[in-house]
């Protein structure tokens, strides 16, 4: 998991004394939870333009090695 959800937080809080009392409690990342959502949609959108970009150099290298293809194509 790159974006964890939750985590253990540490954090100083003045108690009724007015001295420091370290709490520890269980976080919540809500910006982790957007930006997992984020990247995957990301990664799906570069995954299919690099598909997007091999089929079209591939057509391209056929249109350059077949003449008929060419001929074909100019009509």
């Amino acid at each position: 998991m790159a974006f964890p959800r939750i985590a253990m937080c540490s954090f100083l809080k003045y108690d009724d004394s007015g001295a420091l009392e370290n709490r520890e409690a269980i976080c919540v990342l809500p910006l982790n939870i957007l930006n997992e959502k984020l990247f995957a949609f990301l990664w799906f959108w570069y995954a299919l333009l690099l598909i997007a970009g091999a089929l079209a150099v591939i057509y391209r290298v056929l249109l350059l090695l077949s003449a008929p293809l060419r001929r074909q194509l100019l009509g």
